[in-house]
């Protein structure tokens, strides 16, 4: 049986794979977020174990500590990857503040979405990310 950290590299490999499949049809990064998070938001049952699992990985002795902590640096060298929009520098964020910014909004979107499935939490997904991630070019 495949362990814990296998499973969530695995998910992991397909988000990414989905992600670069809508970022090559043109869309932006926020709405490949958007994608991968909207399929995410299908299963309940994920999700809650999503988030009970990031929890307890919080504790460096865990065993998921050290693939959460390797996540953060995937999505961080993501935002600063041609395949996502470059920051914009007048922000006065670094790309970890952005990351970390990105990671605990999409974390607070599972909650929100579990708590009150009635609403759409991710309709606020790709707002955010121009709030806060903006094409070099417009620099």
């Amino acid at each position: 049986m495949p362990s814990a950290s296998s499973r969530l590299r695995g998910r992991e490999e397909r988000d990414e794979e989905q992600a670069d499949r809508i970022l090559a049809a043109g869309a932006s990064g926020a709405a490949a977020l958007g994608q991968v998070l909207a399929d995410e938001f299908t299963d309940p049952d994920y999700l809650r174990h999503w988030l009970a699992l990031s929890i307890a990985a919080t504790d460096p002795a865990h065993p998921a500590h050290e693939y959460f902590a390797r996540r953060g640096e995937r999505l961080r060298r993501r935002l600063r990857d041609d395949s996502a929009p470059a920051a914009h520098s007048s922000t006065g964020l670094t790309d970890d503040d952005k990351t970390v910014m990105v990671l605990a909004m999409m974390d607070g979107l599972r909650i929100q979405a579990l708590l009150d499935p009635s609403h759409d939490p991710l309709r606020l997904m790709e707002p955010f990310m121009r709030m806060l991630i903006t094409p070099a070019e417009s620099e």
